[in-house]
C-alpha cells in the first residue's frame, strides 16, 4: 500500500484509513497491536496528512463484525459494537482528525434492523465516539435516491434516518456522506 500511497501523496491533504471494528479478530475487543492501520496512521502523521478514520461500523457483507449475524440479540449487538467502537477510538485518539462513524446502517443485507434499531445503533456509535474524542464525526447513508423503496423489508428512508440523527446529535455531527452506487447492481 505504501508505494501506491506515496505516488498519490502530492495530490492529497487527507487520507481515509479503514478503522472498522470488522478488523477486530473474533474473541477480541480491540485492534491487534500489529494491525497495518497503525503503520498507516504513522505514515499519515509523517506525511502531514489529516486522517479520516472509519467507517467504524458497517453491517454490509464483507464489512460486518464477526459477532454480528441475524441471530444476535439486538441489545447484545449494541453492547458489543459500542465496546469495540470505544476501544478503537481510544487506540487511535489523537491521530484521527475526522471520525466516520458508520456506513449504510439504513440498509443491512445481513442484519435486518427496523427504523428504531438502526437509529439506536447509529446514535449509540456517535455517542460512544463523542464520549472519548471531540474530533468531528460524520456518518454515511446508502440508497439516498429512493432505491430503498424496493427493499421495503430491510431498508429505511435514508433522509428520515439522517434527519433523526441530526436532531439528536446536532452538535456532534459534522456532516453526512451519501453512498451513491451509480450503475451498480443490485440497486
Amino acid at each position: 500500500w505504501m508505494h501506491f500511497a506515496q505516488d498519490l501523496r502530492p495530490a492529497c491533504n487527507a487520507v481515509s484509513i479503514d478503522l472498522g471494528i470488522h478488523r477486530i479478530p473474533a474473541g477480541a475487543n480491540r485492534l491487534p497491536d500489529d494491525d497495518p492501520v497503525f503503520e498507516q496512521l504513522e505514515w499519515a502523521k509523517q506525511n502531514d496528512l489529516k486522517v479520516i478514520g472509519g467507517p467504524l461500523v458497517s453491517l454490509q457483507a464483507g464489512k460486518s463484525p464477526t459477532f454480528a449475524n441475524s441471530t444476535t440479540d439486538f441489545d447484545q449487538l449494541c453492547r458489543l459494537v459500542f465496546t469495540r467502537v470505544g476501544n478503537v477510538v481510544q487506540q487511535c485518539q489523537g491521530r484521527v482528525r475526522l471520525w466516520d462513524a458508520s456506513s449504510s446502517l439504513n440498509i443491512s443485507e445481513q442484519y435486518q434492523l427496523d427504523d428504531q434499531q438502526a437509529f439506536r445503533l447509529a446514535s449509540g456509535i456517535i455517542g460512544t465516539i463523542r464520549s472519548i474524542d471531540k474530533s468531528p464525526i460524520v456518518f454515511c447513508i446508502n440508497l439516498p435516491a429512493a432505491e430503498y423503496m424496493k427493499e421495503a423489508n430491510n431498508s429505511i428512508d435514508p433522509f428520515r434516518f439522517a434527519r433523526s440523527l441530526i436532531q439528536v446529535h446536532d452538535r456532534d455531527i459534522a456532516g453526512i456522506g451519501l453512498d451513491l452506487n451509480l450503475h451498480y447492481w443490485p440497486h
